[in-house]
């Protein structure tokens, strides 16, 4: 009798999830605390909220081919959707330490992504993911297999009246969603940081109210303020003054705080 063939994570492969990706590239990381670090990055289709500032449209919707790139070059390889998650790690590139599983929106294929997540772990990988953390339950099946989850904080002036969560009644369920994110990523001890993008055209209000709510979390969490880069629909600077205005609150509501633009953006790339 001859036994299965299985994966490196225990599964038969035949049980291996397919997912929808829109690309896999090495580059260094662009945001927050971790900028700088050489890291392989997994791009994921499909998001259900429409920011006024983003910078990835081209993620909205599955491609039927998904390229391979080592730094700048050519891809060195294309798949084609929906992909096995099996043969992702296989296509790690270089000697990076670190894989960030971005977006689009992974919580979208939590079953796929957790996947990944155990391959890479099972290769000495760290592992961050980056999310808009609408979806608490699906992020909780992912928490086991991340040392860094980094989630943005969305502000009801940064949305577009078409995506999910862009009514003031639901923008409400998103928030209590971010912060329940933020608890159990605090209660399954792995590294938190929250990311608030701020634009010229966010009030105080709603950023005094984003501190007061991630209050009670603060000592758990990094909070990053990063000043919009102009993208997509979203043309203009933040002013300065503004920009440090909005830290000194922060500050005086006890969070430990970076400052930090997409610094990928500032090297123009993408």
């Amino acid at each position: 009798m001859s036994l299965a063939q299985t994966t490196s994570s225990g599964l038969p492969s035949s049980q291996a999830h397919l997912g929808e990706l829109v690309e896999i590239f090495a580059s260094v990381q662009g945001e927050g605390p971790l900028a700088g670090v050489p890291t392989q990055f997994v791009r994921v289709a499909g998001c259900p909220l429409r920011c006024r500032y983003c910078d990835t449209v081209s993620s909205y919707r599955s491609p039927r081919e998904v390229p391979i790139r080592d730094g700048f070059a050519r891809p060195t390889e294309t798949l084609f959707n929906p992909v096995p998650a099996e043969r992702v790690p296989d296509l790690f590139l270089g000697k990076r330490s670190w894989l960030a599983l971005t977006g689009g929106d992974p919580l979208g294929q939590p079953q796929f992504c957790r996947e990944i997540l155990d391959r890479f772990q099972s290769l000495g990988k760290k592992t961050l993911l980056e999310t808009a953390a609408y979806d608490p339950l699906a992020l909780e099946t992912l928490l086991p297999h991340l040392d860094v989850l980094s989630m943005d904080y969305k502000l009801v002036s940064t949305l577009l009246p078409y995506g999910a969560y862009s009514s003031p009644g639901s923008l409400g369920e998103l928030h209590s969603s971010h912060l329940r994110c933020v608890e159990k990523a605090i209660q399954a001890k792995v590294g938190c940081i929250v990311k608030i993008v701020l634009t010229q055209t966010v009030t105080q209000e709603e950023v005094e109210q984003a501190f007061r709510n991630l209050h009670p979390f603060r000592e758990g969490l990094t909070l990053v303020l990063q000043p919009v880069t102009p993208a997509h629909l979203e043309r203009n600077k933040l002013d300065q003054i503004f920009l440090k205005q909005f830290w000194w609150k922060a500050m005086d509501h006890g969070f430990e705080i970076r400052v930090l633009p997409q610094i990928h953006k500032q090297m123009g790339w993408d």
